[in-house]
């Protein structure tokens, strides 16, 4: 008994460090409230961006009014926090390389909303939005507590009203 206490007590101490070493790609980062490494703070703050633009101008093309309405504002704050982080990197504070294009679980969400128009799509939109943003406003959250560049971090609590107004917003859509 005793050694199965240590074997869960270890397991326990050690989550948090396992979890950062996988990476933030797999979700056990999230789930136990660790914050991502920069590297996956950055990757995964980009992809947000671009698929909520891409997202969102889909939207503005097949969506309803209400859809639309929110689509302007989250392509307009995705426009936003991806030229800040730009800023960020070019102006030499961070230094690190990041993805020019999605991955494949965002790209086959957009090519579903693709062959969607009207309810269908608003429907699949609002879904994908919901996750998204929460997805995001987690990852946010999560690297203004703990991360550990300082400038990124800034970056990121200035991003927090924003991306807590788009959750709102996104479970609104629903209704």
């Amino acid at each position: 008994m005793k050694k199965l206490f240590v074997v869960i007590a270890c397991l326990a101490f050690a989550s948090p460090v396992i979890a950062q070493s996988i990476g933030e790609k797999t979700g056990l980062s999230a789930l136990v409230g660790v914050a991502p490494s920069t590297t996956d703070f950055l990757t995964q703050a980009t992809i947000s961006d671009i698929f909520g633009i891409e997202a969102g101008k889909l939207a503005l093309q097949r969506g309803g009014d209400k859809t639309k309405s929110f689509a302007e504002t989250a392509v307009k704050d995705h426009e936003e926090s991806s030229q800040a982080l730009k800023s960020l990197m070019q102006g030499g504070k961070v230094r690190a390389s990041v993805p020019a294009a999605i991955d494949s679980a965002r790209q086959t969400i957009l090519d579903k909303l693709a062959k969607l128009q009207g309810a269908e799509f608003d429907k699949e939109y609002s879904d994908a939005q919901v996750s998204a943003q929460g997805d995001a406003l987690s990852l946010f959250e999560r690297y203004s507590k703990g991360g550990d560049h300082p400038d990124l971090k800034l970056y990121a609590v200035k991003r927090l009203p924003s991306l807590e107004e788009r959750v709102r917003l996104a479970k609104d859509l629903k209704s």
